[in-house]
């Protein structure tokens, strides 16, 4: 048996006996999609067959009078890499409301090619200076106020703490770092009080060098994904537009890119307040695990999270639930650095489907082409969706 049955297996018991993580239950539900659609995940067809059982009686328990989806469907080959909990090598794809009858596909004129978004990001010190991560030695790479800035051998950035004891000398004037992913760039930074914070791409977010006061406060904007380091003494605070989320230890996402038009938190494990300023004032909500807060310009509300779609970004996959084709090109777009001109008339098609993120764009337009549901021609770093 390989490794990967052996993970897939342990997780499909704390499953079904309810110890899996939040983060877990996403990558067993993510993995148990694409098994659905492979006949090549195993080599012992057998085993496969078997996992793919325990895995629908699992995770389907309680759902298997409700009605399936009706839509066109097709099949593609997903390979799960050895040794890894969940490693998508190839695309699933389906689409659902769908009634325009299915195109010819046409060849994708690529004249350069998009990778997939990787390791990149631009460090503002507070004096202005700009380090492009990517570029830059493991090490220490700058010193500000008498604390060290280590990109280390992993790429992440670390700080380093200013004595043993954990605690961090206050400086006389607060100074300020920004970490910057482009699109096409995520990166993790782990913030000076321990903080791990994983950023998505076309995000930002700015923090101390060193957190002083009865409060740890940075600002983001885009996305990202947050293991805040336990303080009760110093609550930690995310300020993102006019939405304030205040947290002591626990894991949440933030998603709040400035082209969409609400804020969603959603918590893994812990507890957070989520506070959201409106017109007609403000409004907080205490979410318990599973849980999202929501907040758009008239409103504040929250509702059962969908956790596979929510952590499927730092989980190396996009998945594509009832979703407009202006929103996965959107996605797309940030993951790949490419401009849309979308020349075809909106409509009201929805999409669905699980592509690894590791994925060419030329393999995952063509999917879409393959399915009739557009035309797409690339031009340099500009993907036209045609008529």
């Amino acid at each position: 048996m390989s490794s990967t049955q052996y993970n897939i297996q342990e997780l499909l018991k704390k499953y079904r006996e309810g110890t899996a993580s939040a983060e877990e239950r996403a990558l067993l539900e993510a993995w148990y999609h694409a098994l659905e659609y492979d006949a090549t995940a195993f080599a012992d067809e057998e085993a496969m067959q078997q996992m793919q059982a325990a895995s629908w009686e699992v995770i389907t328990a309680g759902k298997r009078q409700q009605a399936p989806v009706v839509g066109l469907f097709r099949r593609y080959r997903i390979g799960v890499a050895a040794a890894v909990v969940l490693a998508v090598a190839g695309i699933t794809w389906f689409t659902i409301n769908r009634q325009q009858p299915k195109q010819e596909t046409i060849p994708t004129a690529q004249t350069t090619p998009a990778a997939p978004a990787s390791d990149k990001a631009v460090l503002t010190l507070a004096d202005g200076r700009q380090i492009v991560l990517e570029q830059a030695d493991s090490g220490a790479i700058a010193e500000q106020n008498g604390i060290r800035i280590i990109k280390l051998n992993n790429g992440q950035l670390a700080y380093d703490k200013a004595n043993k004891s954990g605690a961090q000398k206050p400086s006389a004037t607060a100074m300020y770092n920004t970490l910057t992913t482009p699109r096409g760039g995520q990166y993790k930074i782990v913030l000076p009080d321990g903080t791990v914070v994983q950023m998505n791409s076309a995000s930002s977010i700015t923090y101390p060098t060193a957190f002083a006061g009865k409060e740890r406060v940075v600002k983001l904007n885009g996305e990202a994904y947050f293991e805040v380091a336990r303080n009760a003494q110093q609550p930690f605070k995310v300020e993102v537009n006019k939405t304030v989320v205040d947290v002591l230890g626990t894991a949440f996402n933030i998603h709040a890119y400035t082209d969409e038009p609400a804020v969603t938190t959603t918590l893994v494990n812990g507890s957070v307040r989520v506070t959201h300023t409106m017109a007609a004032g403000s409004k907080s909500e205490l979410l318990t695990p599973g849980q999202q807060a929501v907040g758009a310009e008239t409103y504040l509300v929250t509702r059962k999270a969908n956790m596979r779609q929510v952590l499927s970004w730092k989980n190396g996959l996009f998945i594509f639930e009832d979703r407009k084709l202006e929103d996965v090109l959107r996605e797309v777009s940030r993951w790949y650095d490419i401009d849309i001109d979308m020349q075809a008339p909106a409509d009201d098609t929805r999409y669905g489907g699980v592509i690894n993120r590791n994925s060419d764009l030329k393999k995952v337009l063509e999917l879409l082409e393959r399915n009739g549901i557009r035309h797409f021609k690339i031009e340099g770093r500009k993907v036209i969706v045609l008529p």
